[in-house]
């Protein structure tokens, strides 16, 4: 994980229950692929899920590949957001 910079933002409460949330980018600001970020998420949160946000376009701040990721608590059912299922 040395390529990356993760910022754990600490423990949030959401409508799903207490989330965590990540802010992550490479050390060289290349952008990331989905697998490639979903790998980094699972190697800290292993079997858990998590979903990237991106907000309204006026709220965009579109100046660096930094994702922001909330990790659901190991408890978590995804129902109806489970594209699986």
């Amino acid at each position: 994980m040395s390529d990356y910079d993760i910022l754990d933002c600490g423990e949030r409460p959401s409508p799903f229950g207490t989330v965590v949330l990540l802010r992550i980018h490479r050390r060289d600001m290349v952008k990331m692929s989905w697998a490639e970020l979903a790998g980094v998420v699972q190697g800290l949160y292993p079997g858990r899920w998590a979903m990237q946000m991106i907000p309204p376009k006026a709220l965009t701040m579109d100046q660096a590949n930094k994702y922001h990721v909330f990790v659901f608590p190991g408890s978590f059912q995804p129902g109806c957001l489970d594209l699986g299922a």
